[in-house]
C-alpha cells in the first residue's frame, strides 16, 4: 500500500501543478474540495486494482499448486506467455513440482512452428486441448481467447485466464 500512497501523491502533485497552470486557484476552497474529490475518486480505483492483483496472484498460486503432475498448455506466444513459462519452470524448479508445458499455443500463423525456450508454438486446434489437462490463457486478448475455446467445445474448467 505505500507504493499506492506514493502514486496518490504523485499523481496529486501533478493534479495540483496542471490545475495551477490552467488558472485555477488551488488555495479557493470551491476548487480544493474538486480536487480533493478527484484525488479520492483516484485513492479509491488504486485501491480496487490492487485487490484485484492480490486476488488474481492468490488465484494463480492455488491454480499452480494444483497443477503438479499436469500437463498444460499457454495460450500466447508473446511477452507474457513467455513469462509466464518462465514462471512455471523457475515453480517447477523451486518447489519441486511437475507441471509439464506441452504446448504453447497462438493464433498467428507466423508463430507456427517456431519454438520458445524448446516448446513448439502450434495452432490452437481441438486435437491439441486433449492431450492437456489445462489451458493458461496469457494474453491481453483474454476475453476472445476464451470464447474461442469456449466456442471449440473446451470445458469451463480447464481454462484459467491470468489476466
Amino acid at each position: 500500500m505505500n507504493k499506492d500512497n506514493e502514486k496518490v501523491n504523485q499523481i496529486y502533485s501533478l493534479a495540483t501543478s496542471y490545475l495551477e497552470q490552467l488558472g485555477f486557484d488551488i488555495y479557493d476552497k470551491n476548487e480544493k474540495a474538486i480536487l480533493d474529490l478527484l484525488i479520492n475518486s483516484i485513492r479509491e480505483e488504486i485501491s480496487k486494482i490492487a485487490k484485484e492483483r492480490n486476488s488474481t496472484n492468490s488465484k494463480f498460486m492455488d491454480f499452480m499448486n494444483n497443477c503438479s503432475n499436469k500437463t498444460i498448455a499457454i495460450f500466447g506466444a508473446g511477452n507474457f506467455g513467455e513469462s509466464v513459462l518462465n514462471y512455471i519452470q523457475d515453480f517447477n524448479r523451486n518447489n519441486e513440482k511437475n507441471i509439464q508445458v506441452k504446448y504453447i499455443l497462438d493464433n498467428n500463423s507466423q508463430r507456427w512452428g517456431e519454438k520458445l525456450y524448446g516448446i513448439k508454438i502450434v495452432e490452437p486446434k481441438l486435437d491439441i486441448f486433449v492431450n492437456v489437462d489445462k489451458i493458461i490463457i496469457a494474453s491481453t486478448w483474454k476475453k476472445e481467447i476464451k470464447e474461442q475455446l469456449l466456442e471449440m467445445e473446451i470445458k469451463q474448467n480447464k481454462i484459467f485466464s491470468i489476466i
